[in-house]
C-alpha cells in the first residue's frame, strides 16, 4: 500500500542526502540509524545470545567525524535534534564498536566489516566497486556458520 512505500521511504532518510524527512503518520523521520547507529544492544535485550553485526564500512571509519557538518547544518538546521545527534555519531559509534570489540573476544558477537571498500561510499551506483564489495562481503560470509555452531 502507499503507506508501506512511505515507511519504506521514511527509513532511507539519510540526512546528508535527503532535504526533508518523511512525513509519516503524523511524524516526520529520517533514517533510524540516526538515533541508534549500531543497534547491539537491541539484540541481546530482544533475546539474543550471539550477533553478527554487519558493518557497510570500517570501524575506523564510524569513529571519523563527519566532515558534511556545514552541509549538515545548512540542510537540517530545522531539526536541531537531528542535527546534534548526526554531530555526535562517531562519538556514539566508537563507544558502542568499543562494547563490540569485548563481546568479540567473549565469541558474543561477530564482526563482518570491509577490509577494502573500493572507493565506494553511501551514494555509489558505480557497478564495478560494488561487485568487488559484494564478492568480498560474500567470502566474509562464510565465517558466519562456524560463529553460530560455537557455543
Amino acid at each position: 500500500s502507499e503507506d508501506e512505500f512511505t515507511l519504506l521511504k521514511a527509513g532511507c532518510a539519510i540526512p546528508v542526502a535527503c532535504r526533508e524527512p518523511v512525513f509519516f503518520k503524523g511524524e516526520y523521520h529520517f533514517d533510524g540509524g540516526v538515533a541508534e547507529p549500531i543497534p547491539l544492544q537491541k539484540a541481546f535485550e530482544d533475546g539474543c545470545d550471539k550477533v553478527i553485526l554487519v558493518l557497510t564500512k570500517s570501524r575506523q571509519e564510524y569513529m571519523r567525524p563527519m566532515l558534511a557538518t556545514k552541509v549538515l547544518s545548512a540542510r537540517i538546521r530545522r531539526y536541531p535534534q537531528v542535527f546534534e545527534l548526526m554531530r555526535t555519531l562517531h562519538t556514539r559509534c566508537e563507544e558502542i564498536l568499543g562494547k563490540v570489540s569485548e563481546l568479540e573476544k567473549e565469541g558474543k558477537v561477530l564482526v563482518i566489516e570491509p577490509s577494502d571498500c573500493f572507493g565506494m561510499n553511501t551514494l555509489t551506483r558505480e557497478y564495478e566497486p560494488m561487485t568487488k564489495m559484494y564478492e568480498q562481503g560474500y567470502r566474509d560470509a562464510e565465517r558466519i556458520i562456524e560463529f553460530i555452531r560455537n557455543k
